[in-house]
C-alpha cells in the first residue's frame, strides 16, 4: 500500500513551471500583475500569487494552476475571472481569490469549457459580493467556496457542475439602498448539478415571497451530504420554494428542504434514495488529507484517493472522475467509511491535484458514485 501511494504522489509531483505573482513586486517576484501573468506564462505553468490586491484576467485555451496565498483580493468594485475555450485533457485550477471585505462584486465564468475546471476556496465575504456563472463547461468542480449576490449567486447552463461544501445566496445587499433582485440562489438550465454539504438559499425584499433557493429549467439535481436548500425569510408568510422550475431532484434523507410548503414544484420529479457522498478535508504540506463517505447503508462501500480526469458516465447517471488511484477503505456501510493519507513536504508537489472519490455496490451489481473531490497540494 506504502508503495502504491509513493508512486501516486510521485506521479503528481510532474514538475511544472512556477511563476510567482506579487503586487508590491517583493523579492522573487515574476509578474505584478495576474493578467499579464496568464496571458505570458505557458501552458501547464503554476502561478504562486502573494498576498495583494489583483485586477481582472482571462485564462483561454490553456492550462494553467493559479494559488492565491491568504490575503489575496480582487478589486473592487468590480472584478472578473473568466476561464474559456478549454480542449478535452486540459485543466485549470483556481484557489484562494477572494473578494475583498470591505466590498466589491467579483465574477468568475467558465465558458466554453470541454476540459476541467476546479475553483477551491474562492469567493466572498463580509460586505463583497460574489457569483458563479457556467456556460456550455463539460467538468467543473467547486470545493469549499462562497458566493453572495444581490441576483442569483451562481447560473448554470447547459454545464456540468459539482459543488462540495459550498454556500451560495442571492439578496445578498453589499451596498445599502440598492433594491435587491429577487432571484434564486441557484439557477440550472439544461445542465446537471451536484450539491454534496452545500447550503443554498434563496433570499429576496422583506413582505415579498421569497425567490426558491434552487430554481431548475430542464435540469437535474442531486444533493447529498446533508445539504441544506432553503427559501426561509424567517417570516411563515413569506416562505418560498425550496426547488421550483422543471426538472428532476435525486435527494438523500439528510438533505433539508426549508421554505413554504409543498417545498418543492410539482413539475420537478423528486427522488430520495440513499446515495453514498464523501467529504474531504485537509491537504497542506506535510498535514493530512482526510475522506468520509456516508449514505449506501447495507452496500458495499469502497473509497480510494487517485487522480482527477475527464468524467466518465455511469449507468447511474454521475460521472466517475477520480481514476488510476489506489483503494485506501472498503466495507459493508453503515458507520461512515473513513481514509486519509499524509501530504509528503516536497516543493515538488506545489500545485499538483489529486482527488477522491467512492461508490457503493448492491448484491445486484448495481453501482452507485460519489461525488468527486479533487483538490490541489499546498
Amino acid at each position: 500500500m506504502r508503495c502504491l501511494l509513493a508512486c501516486l504522489f510521485c506521479f503528481a509531483a510532474i514538475p511544472a513551471q512556477t511563476f510567482v505573482v506579487d503586487a508590491a513586486n517583493g523579492p522573487g517576484t515574476d509578474f505584478t500583475d495576474l493578467d499579464t501573468a496568464v496571458n505570458t506564462v505557458p501552458s501547464g505553468a503554476v502561478l504562486l500569487v502573494r498576498a495583494g490586491q489583483y485586477g481582472s484576467f482571462t485564462i483561454s485555451g490553456k492550462s494553467l494552476t493559479v494559488l492565491g496565498e491568504v490575503g489575496v483580493t480582487m478589486a473592487a468594485p468590480a472584478a472578473s475571472v473568466t476561464v474559456d475555450g478549454l480542449a478535452v485533457g486540459q485543466r485549470v485550477l483556481l484557489r484562494g481569490l477572494r473578494t475583498a471585505d470591505s466590498g466589491g462584486l467579483t465574477t468568475f465564468a467558465c465558458l466554453n469549457v470541454a476540459g476541467e475546471i476546479v475553483l477551491d476556496q474562492v469567493g466572498g465575504a463580509g460586505f463583497s459580493e460574489s457569483r458563479f456563472v457556467a456556460t456550455a463547461c463539460a467538468q467543473v468542480t467547486i470545493n469549499d467556496c462562497a458566493f453572495a449576490s444581490n441576483g442569483s449567486a451562481a447560473v448554470i447552463t447547459a454545464s456540468d457542475v459539482t459543488m462540495n461544501h459550498c454556500t451560495l445566496s442571492s439578496g445578498h445587499n453589499a451596498f445599502p439602498g440598492v433594491q435587491l433582485l429577487q432571484q434564486p440562489g441557484l439557477e440550472a438550465s439544461l445542465s446537471r448539478v451536484q450539491l454534496s454539504g452545500c447550503e443554498v438559499a434563496g433570499r429576496g425584499s422583506p413582505f415579498v415571497p421569497a425567490p426558491p433557493a434552487v430554481l431548475l429549467q430542464n435540469a437535474a439535481l442531486r444533493a447529498d451530504g446533508g445539504s441544506l436548500l432553503r427559501a426561509d425569510t424567517g417570516f411563515q408568510a413569506t416562505f418560498g420554494l425550496a426547488i421550483a422550475g422543471s426538472g428532476s431532484a435525486r435527494l438523500t434523507p439528510d438533505v433539508t428542504l426549508a421554505g413554504a410548503p409543498p417545498l418543492v414544484a410539482a413539475t420537478v420529479s423528486v427522488l430520495v434514495v440513499d446515495l453514498p457522498a464523501v467529504l474531504v478535508s485537509g491537504g497542506a504540506f506535510g498535514g493530512v488529507s482526510a475522506a468520509t463517505m456516508t449514505g449506501g447503508s447495507g452496500r458495499l462501500g469502497v473509497l480510494w484517493i487517485g487522480l482527477p480526469g475527464p468524467a466518465v458516465p455511469f449507468p447511474s447517471g454521475d460521472p466517475l472522475s477520480i481514476g488510476n488511484g489506489v483503494i485506501l477503505a472498503f466495507a459493508v456501510m453503515g458507520a461512515p467509511l473513513q481514509a486519509n493519507v499524509v501530504i509528503p513536504a516536497q516543493p515538488t508537489l506545489v500545485g499538483a491535484v489529486l482527488g477522491w472519490q467512492g461508490l457503493t455496490l448492491d448484491s445486484l451489481g448495481g453501482i452507485e458514485l460519489t461525488n468527486a473531490w479533487p483538490f490541489v497540494l499546498r
